[in-house]
C-alpha cells in the first residue's frame, strides 16, 4: 500500500529519468571536462556519470563510443543542461539530449545497455551511502 504523501515507485523512476541526460559527440568526453562544463550549475550538480563502451568493455580505450549518461542532483538542473542543447569540446560539438528523447526514439542497442547499467550503478551507489 502507498503511504499518503509518499511517491509511488513509478514516480520515483520517472524522477530518476528526469535527472539524467545523454551526451554524445566526442571521444574526448571524460569526467573532468563534464564536471568542469556543468560546474556553472553549482557545486555537486552532477551526481553520477556513466560512459558507453562498445561491447561493455571499458578496459579497451578504443571501445569508448563518445557517449554517456549524466545524472544531476535535481530534474531542474538536468532541464537546464538540456536547454543548452549543445556545447563545444576541443572544436567538437557535444549534443545534450533528455533521456525521454533516447527512450522514445530508436537508440543504438549499446545506449540501451549503458542506460540500464547506469541506472543499476546509480541505485547501488545511492544504497551504499
Amino acid at each position: 500500500p502507498r503511504v499518503s504523501g509518499q511517491p509511488s515507485s513509478g514516480e520515483i523512476r520517472a524522477n530518476r529519468y528526469q535527472r539524467v541526460v545523454h551526451l554524445k559527440g566526442s571521444k574526448a568526453l571524460n569526467d573532468a571536462n563534464v564536471l568542469q562544463h556543468y560546474g556553472k550549475l553549482g557545486e555537486n550538480a552532477v551526481t553520477f556519470i556513466k560512459w558507453s563502451h562498445q561491447n561493455g568493455k571499458p578496459e579497451t580505450p578504443k571501445s569508448f563510443t563518445g557517449r554517456g549518461f549524466i545524472s544531476f542532483k535535481t530534474p531542474e538542473l538536468a532541464a537546464k543542461a538540456v536547454q543548452e542543447k549543445t556545447w563545444m569540446l576541443d572544436k567538437e560539438k557535444i549534443f545534450v539530449t533528455p533521456i525521454k528523447g533516447i527512450l522514445g526514439s530508436n537508440p543504438a542497442i549499446f545506449d540501451k545497455r549503458c542506460l540500464n547499467a547506469f541506472m543499476d550503478a546509480e541505485a547501488a551507489m545511492a544504497q551504499a551511502k
